[in-house]
């Protein structure tokens, strides 16, 4: 083997390996942002283990930098579906503290409290379809509206509106 194998193994390893490196990675920030988008949105570790269908224990070891979601079992599907929760709930209200009040309070649309359902399969399906079908509206009608509400929303709001990101 050469020099350059040694120094770089990527180049010589097959399709398969470079996809489990890229697995591995999407891995780990999956796990992340499930536990920042969990922290900003105030879901408890309790509610999280629900939302994942995972152990309380294995929620633990994710906070720890222990546990790694797995993306061949049902845990994946759940954690996708709550962090586009988490994206779409900042699409259309972008404020923390609102989408933290928007999750406990009862929702109309549901009958339920948002943070109820999303501890379901179901529920979790539900509210991610609900609120990505309102993030396309709502940014249809602010892109309609931004042209002539700009310059008083930017001097108004400006450094006051903190996004929620992941």
């Amino acid at each position: 083997m050469n020099a350059s194998a040694h120094r770089y193994p990527l180049d010589s390893s097959s399709s398969a390996d470079r996809a489990g490196v890229l697995t591995g990675i999407l891995t780990g920030v999956l796990t992340k942002a499930v536990a920042r988008a969990a922290d900003r949105l105030g879901v408890t570790r309790s509610q999280l283990s629900s939302v994942l269908g995972l152990s309380q224990s294995t929620i633990s070891r994710i906070y720890r930098g222990e546990y790694l979601l797995d993306d061949r079992r049902k845990e994946w599907e759940r954690a996708l579906l709550f962090v586009r929760v988490f994206r779409s709930l900042d699409a259309v209200v972008g404020q923390e503290l609102i989408a933290r009040q928007w999750l406990r309070s009862h929702n109309h649309a549901f009958n339920a409290r948002p943070i109820d359902l999303i501890c379901t399969a179901e529920g979790l399906v539900r509210v991610a379809q609900y609120l990505e079908a309102n993030s396309h509206q709502h940014s249809h009608q602010h892109s309609h509206q931004h042209s002539h509400q700009h310059s008083h929303q930017h001097s108004h709001q400006h450094g006051h509106q903190h996004r929620i990101s992941v």
